[in-house]
């Protein structure tokens, strides 16, 4: 837990709610969470799109992991791949890579959609879309990810 001066904080939650000001530039189209201390002094600046950002980062690293494990499995020859590709076990691996991999780039693409948003206040459809997609993808890439380390384990 970061500790600034000035700040008042009990149990992870802000004592006093005036020491959290949300700020909006229309010029640029910022919008920051101002975090002051008890004189009323800047001491911390969010960004409110960080979790979009976030997501987006996530999103693209999960995609580059599962597009490039797909080309490791097509293109590897070991006895246990040519017995896994003479199964109905590899056209199952590979619709796991594919649902995997859209999922991961939809997060993506929803993250992008969220900037356009206004982010003074999301709408809950775009939040709960979000979480699902979130869920979604961190659960496919577990799913890959787990079988793999299993054929992994097996070779």
């Amino acid at each position: 837990m970061v500790n600034l001066p000035g700040v008042l904080v009990r149990h992870g939650a802000l004592l006093d709610d005036k020491q959290v000001a949300f700020e909006f530039n229309t010029s640029s189209g910022r919008a920051d969470y101002l975090l002051k201390d008890s004189l009323g002094r800047v001491v911390c600046v969010l960004e409110a799109n960080d979790i979009l950002t976030a997501s987006i980062t996530i999103g693209s690293i999960f995609t580059a992991f599962l597009a490039t494990s797909e080309s490791i499995i097509l293109t590897f020859n070991s006895p246990l791949m040519s017995k896994v590709r003479k199964t109905s076990y590899f056209r199952l691996l590979m619709s796991y890579l594919g649902e995997g991999i859209w999922s991961a780039l939809a997060f993506c693409i929803l993250a992008l959609v969220g900037y356009f948003l206004d982010n003074t206040s999301y709408p809950r459809l775009f939040v709960v879309i979000w979480f699902f997609c979130s869920a979604a993808t961190f659960f496919t890439f577990f799913r890959i990810t787990y079988l793999l380390m299993k054929m992994i384990g097996k070779e």
